[in-house]
């Protein structure tokens, strides 16, 4: 399948089909907004535990989005549990899962306008953990800015 039209609906359902994971589609999304995010923090090749307990953060407030399903508590501490290994895995396989999240966030995000300044808020919210924003970590966010469809 060429990446370069692969939607949002169709990378859900790969993804969870080859991770057999159950996530409905709006944790999905929650989980490819993020990904440019992971992208930046990752760009310098290693993960510091500053950058740990920031994704650790995110992806509790990504979960704490879905307050309004009606999540029990012990469903809620599962579903952050599953976003925390889904996020470890993904820094893990980028080369598998990169282009494919890129396109289809790019697809999603031509549909989706209001989005791009929360992916765009989250990018430079990761590149700031560490110590201010590297060459690398600009590099990266020139590159995913282009690819994702978003200008200033």
């Amino acid at each position: 399948m060429p990446y370069t039209s692969i939607s949002l609906e169709e990378l859900y359902e790969e993804y969870t089909q080859t991770r057999k994971i159950d996530f409905t589609f709006e944790q999905f999304t929650a989980l490819a907004t993020f990904f440019p995010s992971l992208m930046v923090i990752s760009t310098d090749g290693e993960v510091n535990e500053d950058e740990w307990n920031f994704i650790d953060s995110l992806g509790f407030d990504i979960c704490d989005s879905f307050d309004n399903e009606g999540l029990s508590l012990q469903e809620k501490k599962e579903l952050k549990k599953l976003f925390k290994r889904e996020i470890h895995y993904l820094q893990e396989n980028f080369d598998t899962w990169e282009r494919k999240f890129t396109k289809a966030l790019r697809n999603y995000l031509a549909k989706n306008e209001d989005c791009k300044a929360i992916i765009l808020e989250k990018i430079y919210q990761s590149a700031a953990v560490s110590e201010g924003i590297c060459d690398k970590e600009r590099v990266m966010i020139e590159y995913l800015m282009k690819e994702l469809g978003i200008e200033l």
